[in-house]
């Protein structure tokens, strides 16, 4: 025997309202959307596969900043290394020029220049030694016990130092062959410095001195011919 038909409990059963508009439709949830990602194959990955491969994402940023920042530190150190370096190199140089004095250049040679120094100088074509060039100092602060200098520019790269600087004397006795006058030289110079471990090794230095001979009074003049 059949079971008949129940109208009514269908409706139910779907949603409607007994006696309601037959128009009317049951309201339906909304369901969010997942979110999926699409594998090569075309297969849709689940919600915990796509957190996955998220945090792995991340992962990967993560590890490549680490990687870059590796490559780059020491970089950055001998970049850092360097720059002291050259303010040391710098220092050493300001420190020659600024403090040497009769009564200290002794002491001062010493700590800072290399024992096997060479000194270049553009008035002479052979280098002055350690000893020889020590003994020029002492020789020029007995003829002018004060002589000021004066740094215009410095610049330090590696393990040179460039100065442009200048020298201030009084004249007050015999120089170069010429009386004392009683005014103040100045000469400028150029200098080249090469330290090594914080000392000077090498020193090239080119001297305006046709512009000092000007100021004792002496001229320049070509050779006569015979």
């Amino acid at each position: 025997m059949r079971r008949r038909r129940n109208p009514d409990r269908e409706k139910r059963a779907s949603g409607y309202k007994v006696g309601a508009n037959r128009r009317s439709r049951p309201k339906r949830l909304e369901r969010k959307p997942r979110l999926s990602i699409v594998n090569a194959g075309g297969k849709v990955q689940s919600n915990k596969l796509n957190k996955y491969h998220s945090i792995m994402r991340i992962n990967r940023s993560l590890l490549a900043m680490s990687f870059i920042t590796i490559l780059l530190l020491p970089c950055c150190t001998q970049k850092d290394k360097t720059s002291s370096m050259e303010m040391l190199n710098k220092s050493v140089v300001i420190k020659w020029l600024k403090e040497i004095n009769k009564d200290n250049f002794e002491l001062l040679f010493d700590e800072l220049w290399t024992p096997d120094c060479k000194q270049y100088f553009n008035s002479s074509k052979v280098p002055l030694e350690y000893d020889d060039f020590k003994k020029m100092i002492f020789n020029m602060y007995e003829e002018y016990p004060v002589i000021s200098h004066e740094i215009h520019d410095i610049i330090a790269k590696d393990d040179m130092v460039i100065a442009r600087f200048s020298a201030r004397v009084t004249h007050d006795r015999l120089m170069f062959g010429a009386p004392a006058s009683g005014k103040e030289l100045y000469w400028s110079a150029i200098a080249i410095f090469q330290l090594e471990d914080g000392k000077i090794k090498n020193r090239w230095e080119m001297t305006d001195l046709l512009g000092m001979y000007q100021q004792l009074g002496m001229e320049l003049k070509l050779p006569e011919e015979e």
